[in-house]
């Protein structure tokens, strides 16, 4: 069991729809289905009773609906419990993996007078290695786009630059699933590449080159679009 599993059961649950919840959630409806299938699987029950328009709980998936939203919203206050732990302490620095980011969201600043904090908070966090930050080009970081891990990792961030860094923020979801790096940077211009209309170009806070997809097929049409490309999957030590 994910935890990503269960929000998307959560979801599928609060909009009677898998269609709905891809929606909200900007994931694919295959994505949350599969998902559902596995915890289904997993714990040999079935949840939901489907007809052709609508997706209704069984009883079983009504007590595993109450139990998972229970447990999402104890993940979720313990994640900022530990965080207001952290910041009790003097922390110990060692090596913090970084993961392929699976979610992404544009981060907006509300308050465009408190930059300096927005910016602290935000790489500070960054450094912890709890977020990706990535900008579009020729963009400053006053809208910056964030990859996480998890969805809750959203929140997670929404909370401490709003209670830590006294920052409001927007958070606009965003579809890609796909990160990749551009490995030969300095051979090709990157304003050049031609890419599908579900792809965007970001750079790192480095200034690395990146592209995002949607969908996985696009990683191979715009390869074959640009001669000489060479595209990498995202990771940093």
């Amino acid at each position: 069991m994910k935890i990503v599993q269960l929000e998307y059961f959560c979801a599928v649950c609060r909009y009677h729809s898998i269609t709905q919840a891809a929606q909200k959630l900007y994931v694919t409806q295959p994505a949350i289905s599969n998902a559902i299938r596995e915890l289904e699987k997993e714990f040999s029950i079935s949840l939901f009773t489907r007809t052709k328009n609508h997706m209704s709980l069984t009883k079983e998936g009504e007590l595993f609906y109450q139990k998972a939203n229970r447990l999402l919203d104890t993940i979720n206050q313990t994640a900022s419990e530990l965080y207001d732990l952290g910041r009790q302490i003097t922390p110990i620095r060692i090596g913090i993996p970084t993961f392929a980011p699976e979610h992404f969201a544009r981060v907006t600043q509300l308050d465009t007078m408190k930059r300096k904090q927005f910016i602290k908070g935000i790489n500070q966090i960054a450094q912890e290695g709890a977020i990706q930050i990535f900008q579009e080009l020729n963009t400053g970081m006053e809208e910056i786009i964030v990859g996480v891990v998890g969805v809750l990792q959203f929140d997670v961030l929404k909370y401490r630059l709003e209670n830590e860094y006294n920052v409001e923020i927007r958070l606009d979801k965003l579809p890609y699933e796909h990160i990749r790096w551009i490995e030969n940077k300095d051979e090709v211009d990157v304003k050049k590449i031609v890419g599908t209309s579900d792809m965007k170009k970001v750079t790192d806070l480095k200034g690395n080159p990146l592209l995002l997809f949607v969908n996985a097929w696009s990683v191979g049409m715009t390869l074959d679009r640009n001669d000489g490309l060479v595209l990498s999957e995202f990771s940093r030590s």
